[in-house]
């Protein structure tokens, strides 16, 4: 059987299933260029390295939109934003406000592979895509985890596995969480990449590890947020530190992906998509973050599609 982790064994015709199943990943706020596949040179991807070399790799793929729910919402309906209409929502105190659902009128992916067939299951981490707001159309099983760390979708799929093998052919949605700010520290990455005491903090050189991370987590949220647009951010210091922050939080992120994965055990033919809704800015036009410009480092995402025999 060809193997994630391995070589791609040639499928012959006769091995092919006429219904595949399909394995659709999604990561929040991963821009293209962050990924060694995409020519980053921080190993930030092991697993979607070995991915790409067996599938193909689109060198220009673009979001629906530089924030999730509009380019989500395009992904499963393939709608532009002004067409499906979901291009608006905030989070406050907690609580998703004034964001329109995706109306029952717009037939999604889930919607279209459960007429033909297919048993469907989907996974989110992240408080815009809920059932409440439309994301859960088309889906059997569907379940939403909130912000949530990658290892929650692995416990997640953990309790749909035995059922995933029994009902082929399935279509199963991973939406991944982490790389988004308020970025974490992530170990061991955060030493591999050289934040083993934070250019602008060296005072926290001589802390525990646990204190570091602490420290790293209280201050990216405060430049994420409140320290935003100010003119102390904008130090090279400060932008690579979060930029290695969020690296540490993409290795992370692959890591889960190769742990789900290996936990699902695809059959050999299975079609694999991984994507993201958008990207992220380090300051490249001034900014920080993502929903604030439609250039590049917030549209430009990875697209991989590993569909062996195919």
């Amino acid at each position: 059987a060809a193997e994630l982790d391995g070589e791609v064994a040639s499928l012959k015709p006769e091995q092919l299933k006429d219904k595949p199943d399909i394995i659709l990943i999604t990561v929040d706020t991963l821009r293209a260029d962050h990924l060694r596949a995409y020519g980053y040179d921080r190993p930030t991807s092991p697993w979607l390295d070995r991915m790409a070399k067996e599938g193909v790799l689109f060198e220009h793929a673009f979001g629906g939109s530089s924030w999730t729910v509009p380019s989500m919402a395009t992904i499963f309906t393939g709608l532009y934003p002004f067409q499906h209409g979901v291009d608006r929502g905030l989070v406050q105190r907690g609580e998703v406000t004034r964001q329109p659902a995706l109306g029952p009128e717009h037939q999604t992916l889930a919607e279209q592979l459960k007429a033909a067939g297919y048993t469907t299951y989907g996974v989110a981490t992240n408080t815009h895509l809920t059932k409440q707001l439309g994301f859960a159309q088309g889906f059997d099983h569907f379940e939403h985890q909130g912000y949530a760390p990658a290892s929650d979708i692995y416990d997640v799929v953990s309790n749909w596995a035995t059922e995933l093998q029994s009902s082929r052919p399935y279509f199963l949605w991973l939406h991944f969480f982490d790389p988004h700010d308020k970025y974490l520290p992530r170990r061991p990455w955060v030493e591999d990449f050289d934040i083993m005491a934070a250019a602008e903090l060296p005072e926290l050189a001589a802390q525990s590890a646990l204190e570091r991370d602490r420290r790293l987590r209280e201050w990216s949220t405060k430049v994420m947020t409140t320290l935003r647009r100010s003119e102390e951010t904008k130090e090279p210091a400060v932008v690579s530190t979060l930029k290695t922050l969020y690296d540490s939080e993409v290795r992370y992120t692959d890591r889960w992906i190769r742990k789900t994965m290996e936990m699902i055990d695809p059959g050999p033919d299975t079609v694999v998509v991984f994507t993201s809704d958008h990207g992220e800015e380090f300051r490249e036009h001034g900014d920080l973050g993502h929903r604030t410009t439609l250039y590049n480092e917030q549209t430009r995402i990875p697209l991989v599609i590993r569909a062996p025999g195919r």
